[in-house]
């Protein structure tokens, strides 16, 4: 009598596939206890916080400077509404999502990255410190925390229909870029001492490169909205 012959399924050779996609989704939500803790932590104290961190903390100053430049355009993107998006949709033949939320955002990213560049160089500038970029990045991102706490607050007003809401968003998005890299400077001056320039002018300077960005980025940024909402 001929032996039975056994089938082999396929699906154990899928197995691996759902084990990666399982550690993925576990690394992930890992990665979100860590940033949700981290960011609870610095809303506390965040001036404190800021001081004690380091380049150690680098990832989650991106996640936070991520985090808050992605904020700004959906929170433009809310105050449209729906029947708002619905217009420039019919209007441009385009995924307003996209010309409003993910353009503007790279460019606020490529903003905000120059900004902590610049805030690095002036920290050079105005203390003795020794400091590397990766640690005022995550500085930079580690004082956005409140800001983007701020940002959240202004999204649940906006979408109540309050005018409280576009007012915070205002303060949130000029409170950080002018709040921020002089918050970073004096506190490296404070720590390390007085350098080659005196910390007032070090802060005028980093104003002084931000608006010239703002100026050349400004109008691609100001244009892809105007575009993007149909005018």
């Amino acid at each position: 009598m001929p032996a039975p012959v056994v089938h082999t399924s396929s699906s154990s050779k899928q197995e691996p596939e759902p084990s990666k996609a399982a550690a993925y989704l576990d690394q992930a939500k890992d990665g979100s206890r860590i940033y949700i803790s981290y960011a609870l932590e610095v809303l506390k104290s965040p001036l404190a916080a800021a001081q004690r961190t380091g380049s150690e903390q680098l990832v989650n100053g991106v996640i936070s400077i991520v985090l808050f430049t992605l904020l700004i355009p959906l929170l433009v993107y809310i105050m449209i509404g729906s029947n708002g998006r619905n217009l420039i949709e019919y209007s441009i033949g385009r995924s307003p999502f996209t010309e409003i939320v993910l353009k503007p955002w790279f460019w606020l990213l490529v903003l905000t990255g120059l900004s902590a560049v610049y805030t690095a160089g002036a920290v050079k500038l105005s203390s003795s410190s020794n400091v590397h970029i990766k640690e005022v990045i995550a500085r930079y991102g580690t004082l956005l925390v409140p800001f983007i706490a701020l940002m959240m607050i202004s999204s649940l007003l906006i979408s109540m229909g309050t005018s409280l809401g576009s007012m915070l968003l205002i303060i949130g998005l000029v409170g950080a870029y002018f709040t921020v890299p002089a918050l970073i400077i004096t506190g490296y001056f404070n720590q390390a001492g007085r350098g080659n320039m005196d910390v007032l002018y070090s802060i005028l300077l980093v104003y002084a490169a931000l608006l010239v960005t703002n100026m050349l980025i400004g109008r691609s940024l100001m244009s892809m909205i105007v575009n993007g909402l149909g005018f």
